[in-house]
């Protein structure tokens, strides 16, 4: 009777503690798949901050953001004559 006893004691104790393992084994599982979501979403939001960042790097936009919003002209065919001067100048 004694050593029934002490089964039945030693299998409940082993349940219990295969139980708490279990629980724990569930609520890591839980945790990798959410750091999952949350990695993939962050790799969306590189992929979308790098379209943005090479959109912004493009010459033909820049050239229009300075045009339209600035208000920048492009130079004209400016021709500059430079005159020598025979005289010296002293210091």
């Amino acid at each position: 009777m004694r050593t029934a006893s002490l089964t039945l004691i030693l299998i409940v104790a082993l349940s219990v503690i295969h139980l708490g393992i279990y629980a724990q084994n569930v609520n890591i599982k839980y945790e990798i798949e959410g750091l999952k979501r949350d990695f993939g979403a962050l790799k969306s939001e590189i992929r979308n901050s790098s379209y943005i960042a090479s959109k912004k790097k493009d010459l033909s936009r820049i050239e229009d953001v300075a045009v339209r919003k600035l208000g920048m002209i492009r130079p004209s065919d400016l021709h500059y004559i430079v005159k020598s001067s025979t005289e010296a100048i002293a210091p």
